[in-house]
């Protein structure tokens, strides 16, 4: 999703330093909040109040798994057809971890533990591999051999720009947010890729 603004920000602006942080939703808009950092992209429900939020994009969750795996023909997943499978979850304390497991809670079938990944990379290579079934964001960039599915009873997720209000951002950062809130204007409601 900002790959290509921050490609064309960093050729555009060979003067102005980015130092991107990679952190969740909360941790990113907490990052601001301390003045860690400028600007946060993630996704995060309730913002707090001293920041000012844009939505740049909606993306439905899907479930990532093999390209040959049973599910893989179907164009959505029902929440129910992941009865039995495993899972491929983030660490115990993540928020996503937190979602799913309501999610799954009363499903029969209770499969083998879910294994634990950090970070949608690797939850979708482990997925793609074929050793379970990942819950990520349709915006999620597949690895070679996997193919992610909408399962809309899990909904959809924004994702936000966030600053600091009434701070004065460096020139710089200005121009970047700007960069960024035109993903606004070009950004539709995702779906999963199919591979």
């Amino acid at each position: 999703m900002l790959g290509p603004s921050l490609r064309a920000f960093a050729r555009d602006e060979p003067d102005a330093t980015l130092c991107p942080l990679t952190r969740g939703g909360p941790d990113a808009a907490e990052a601001v909040r301390e003045g860690a950092a400028h600007l946060a992209v993630g996704v995060v429900d309730l913002v707090p109040e001293d920041l000012v939020a844009r939505d740049l994009l909606r993306s439905p969750l899907c479930a990532a798994m093999s390209a040959g795996h049973r599910l893989a023909r179907r164009r959505r997943v029902r929440l129910a057809d992941l009865a039995g499978e495993r899972l491929v979850l983030a660490p115990q304390g993540q928020s996503h971890r937190s979602f799913v497991g309501r999610a799954v809670a009363g499903l029969p079938d209770a499969a083998a533990p879910p294994i634990e990944a950090d970070g949608w990379p690797l939850m979708l290579h482990l997925a793609g591999l074929g050793l379970g079934v990942a819950i990520v964001n349709g915006v999620c960039h597949l690895p070679r051999g996997a193919v992610a599915r909408p399962v809309p009873e899990l909904g959809h997720v924004t994702y936000r720009l966030m600053w600091r209000r009434g701070a004065s951002l460096p020139p710089a950062a200005s121009r970047l947010r700007e960069r960024l809130l035109a993903l606004d204007a070009r950004a539709t409601t995702r779906g999963a890729r199919a591979s």
